[in-house]
Order: C-alpha cells, then structure tokens, then sequence
C-alpha cells in the first residue's frame, strides 16, 4: 500500500517538475525587460542557428535578426501589442518590410514558421 501511494504521489508531482514558469507579460516594460534581457534562438534543421534579440542602436531599439554566418536583418520603430492571447512586438524593416514577434506564456518568441527559445548565457 505505501508503495502504492508512493507511486501516485511521484507521477501526480511529474507535471510540477516539468512544466516551465509562465513569464510576467502583463506590461510593456515587462515584455520589454524579458526580451532586453535575453538572446533567443532558433535552430533551423538542416542549416544553421538563428538568433533574435533587441539591441539598442542609434537609431534606437531595434529587433535584429541575424544567423551564424554573420548576416543580419534590423527592425526599429518597436511597438508592442498587449493583448490576453499572446502579446507581440512588431519591428518595421527597411522596403516596408516589417516583423511581428509573439511571445508565449513560457516566454518563447514565435514569428512565422520559427520559434526562438531563450538562451542561457
């Protein structure tokens, strides 16, 4: 029986161990902080790392995208979208080109067809 109990106990906890905190994303500063505070990255299958991060340039804050080879894509004019589904960073490029950014509960950066993971450094 205690077996037993010890057992159901050990797999109900599993999910606590596991799951990952949600991040704080209620405000702009605090979207702002998490993403300022970070590098994310992306592993592209077959090709090489692709990061994302908010650097501070004279032109001011800007999402640059950039690879492993040195190649780099800057968006400036930031604005964040706070909504309760996945509040977003969208960044204007250079040929009208723009990037949005969504930012998941765990604090993932999602754009289309790509997710960047925080990296430890």
């Amino acid at each position: 029986m205690k077996k037993l109990l010890f057992i159901s106990l050990f797999c109900f906890s599993l999910p606590v161990f596991f799951a990952q905190n949600a991040v704080d994303l209620s405000s702009k500063e605090s979207i702002e902080n998490w993403i300022n505070t970070h590098r994310f990255k992306a592993s592209v299958e077959g090709d090489f790392d692709m990061y994302l991060e908010i650097e501070h340039l004279n032109i001011g804050d800007a999402l640059v995208l950039s690879n492993d080879h040195g190649k780099r894509k800057i968006f400036g004019q930031l604005s964040y979208q706070l909504n309760q589904t996945a509040p977003s960073v969208v960044g204007i490029g250079l040929e009208e080109s723009s990037l949005e950014v969504f930012i998941s509960p765990e604090g993932n950066l999602m754009t289309s067809g790509m997710t960047f993971i925080p990296v430890k450094e």
